[in-house]
This record gives C-alpha cells, sequence and structure tokens, in this order.
C-alpha cells in the first residue's frame, strides 16, 4: 500500500519509531544495526559498519547480542550474511516474555506478601498523571464482578467503553449516566442490558465497583491539577455511594432500560429496590437470592419480592417473602431492617 505524502514518517519520524525499541532492552547501536538491515536487507558485517555508523570492533559483539536476542540471524560459512527478524515476530516475542515475566512476578509477590498493621495498603490514593487515571479506571471496570455505578464525561467514557461493555457481557449489572457531551448514538445494542441514563448538565466522574472500590475525578470538582482519587474504605464508598444516587443518578433522564435481561446482581441496595419496585409497577413477577447480616451472622435467604418501600431521604427496603415470612432487606449500614444486604441476585420470572 502506497501512503499518502501526508502519512508517510519524515526522517526524523522513523529515526523516533526506532529509537522507542530502547524501551525493549535494545542499545543504540542494536537499534543502529536493526534499523540498517530492516531498511537495506541482508548485509555483510562490513556492509552493516558502512551504512550504519557502529565501529568496526565493536560489530562483532553487537550482532552476537542481536542473535541471542531473537533480533538477527547469521547465514553459515565463514562469510557470514546477517538478516533482521521482521519488526512484528520480534516484538511480538518480547511482549510474550515481558508478559510471563509479570506473571511470575506477581505470582511470587502474592505467595510470599506479608500484610500485617501498618504495612497493609492505604484504602485511599490520589492518582496523577492521565496515563496512570487510564490505567485505574480500566482496572476498576474490568475487576467488576456484579455490579459497576458509573457516571462519565467523554475521557473516561473513551478509556471505558469497550470495558464496560465487556462487563455487560459478563452479567456484571451496569448503571451508567452519561454527561451530555457524550453523543447519545454512542450508546449502541451493546448497552441495552445495562441501565443509562443521561445529564442535563456536566458533573464530576465517578465509578464505585462492587461497593468495594470507587474513583472520582477530582478535575472536574476542583478545577485544579488532574488527579483523580481511588479509594476502598467502607465509609468512604458509603458517602461517594451516597452523591452518586442523589446527585447523579437519580436528576438523571432514562435513556436505555434492559427489557429482555432476566437476571441481575446487585451490592447496592437503593439500585436493587428502584430497579425492582419499576418492574412490579410494570406488573413483572420477581424472586431474589439475597446474601446478608441479621442479628450480627451472616445469612442467606431467598423468597419472592413482595415491595418496595421508600422513605425519602430516609431507606430504601425490599419486602421479600420466603417460608411463609415477611423480611425487609436494606443496606450494608441498615438500621430498622431484617437482614443488611451485602449481595443480592434478583430474577425476573
Amino acid at each position: 500500500m502506497i501512503l499518502p505524502l501526508s502519512d508517510k514518517l519524515s526522517a526524523e519520524g522513523l529515526e523516533g519509531a526506532f529509537e522507542k525499541l530502547s524501551k525493549f532492552g535494545l542499545t543504540s547501536y542494536e537499534i543502529k544495526v536493526y534499523r540498517t538491515l530492516l531498511t537495506n536487507g541482508p548485509l555483510t558485517a562490513m556492509g552493516v559498519v558502512k551504512l550504519s555508523g557502529v565501529p568496526q570492533p565493536r560489530i562483532y559483539d553487537v550482532f552476537n547480542n542481536m542473535i541471542s536476542k531473537g533480533l538477527v540471524e547469521a547465514s553459515p560459512g565463514k562469510k557470514k550474511v546477517y538478516k533482521a527478524l521482521p519488526v512484528t515476530t520480534v516484538l511480538d516475542r518480547r511482549i510474550e516474555e515481558l508478559t510471563l515475566d509479570i506473571e511470575k512476578i506477581s505470582k511470587g509477590l502474592e505467595e510470599n506478601s506479608v500484610r500485617t498493621g501498618d504495612d497493609g495498603e492505604p484504602p485511599i490514593w490520589l492518582i496523577e498523571a492521565e496515563n496512570n487515571i487510564r490505567q485505574k479506571v480500566k482496572e476498576t471496570v474490568s475487576g467488576a464482578k456484579y455490579e459497576l455505578l458509573m457516571c462519565v464525561g467523554p475521557l473516561w467514557w473513551k478509556y471505558a467503553k469497550k470495558h464496560i461493555q465487556d462487563a455487560i457481557e459478563r452479567g456484571v449489572t451496569v448503571a451508567l449516566v452519561l454527561s451530555p457531551e457524550i453523543d447519545q448514538d454512542e450508546v449502541g445494542s451493546k448497552f441495552s442490558d445495562a441501565f443509562v441514563r443521561r445529564r442535563k448538565y456536566a458533573s464530576s466522574q465517578v465509578i464505585i465497583s462492587d461497593r468495594v472500590t470507587g474513583i472520582l475525578d477530582t478535575e472536574s470538582v476542583f478545577n485544579s491539577r488532574k488527579a483523580s482519587v481511588f479509594i476502598q474504605e467502607n465509609e468512604m464508598i458509603h458517602i461517594l455511594n451516597y452523591y452518586f444516587y442523589h446527585t447523579l443518578w437519580d436528576p438523571s433522564i432514562e435513556i436505555v432500560n434492559p427489557e429482555r435481561k432476566k437476571k441481575f446482581s446487585f451490592t447496592t441496595n437503593w439500585l436493587m429496590c428502584e430497579i425492582s419496585d419499576s418492574m412490579i409497577r410494570a406488573g413483572k413477577k420477581l424472586s431474589i437470592n439475597v446474601t446478608g447480616m441479621a442479628d450480627g451472622k451472616e445469612t442467606e435467604l431467598s423468597g419472592s419480592v413482595i415491595k418496595v418501600e421508600n422513605e425519602e431521604g430516609l431507606r430504601h427496603s425490599l419486602i421479600l417473602s420466603s417460608k411463609g415470612r415477611n423480611y425487609s432487606i436494606g443496606g450494608r449500614s441498615a438500621k430498622v431492617e431484617d437482614i443488611a444486604m451485602k449481595m443480592a441476585v434478583l430474577h425476573v420470572l
């Protein structure tokens, strides 16, 4: 394929692209030799010296190192000819090696790390720089097992869109609030099993995963440096969850409501109650499996959903009928309900 002139790399651009190979462990001499062989085809050692500028006394050491790294092949015989392997072959192999190294390190850390007392990981982190924030957003979305609450603007939408789709396909219950800058046409069929709302005005970007981890975009809150807060502390997650409901979710306009999905997982009580109430009003029959705390002990309970009771600003309670008795289900900090819900699975019958 012939590229238009505007798409062709300049000599300086090509030089810069090759310099990035240093990230894969190549020395400056190895990069020069590799580029020379890729550009000119197979050459003898003297041919490479003339074209690359690598000093003759160093050339054979460079070749030996490159052969051991899988960058170059040498012909048999006394007068050797050297050939560069394709860039994709070399980099794919190196990426595979690095991935295996990372897996070994992660496994070793997991098996040998001991955390006690103050040595444990802090529950709140300040994440700075766009690359770090992007990675943390992806990790948080990809790590969800049951539920995702999200309010995103164009940047986080760009970071997370594919990972949100993957979460929906895994069966994660997704409650998504979009800022007005995101075109509604971008919400395609892959989001038909998510609860999607749209805000009239821009707002803070927030992610809460399984009511265990959360991210708050502080730039949109304080208009300061590009930074986000990553939270794993229970009370802070509770406050962030409360903020999400009252400030982001409740005032937003519904644009997608799942019609075909028959199973929903929840770790957030108000979301479970709102969805259950909406379905009951639509004439649907529901059953639920709840894991939670009752009288200081973990308990599991299954039964039919009778109704939802809501006192504005005070409580969301789901009423469950099981074995001839009714039980009230509240959130993790429930004070008046029979069971404080930790996780629940709702079935549409």
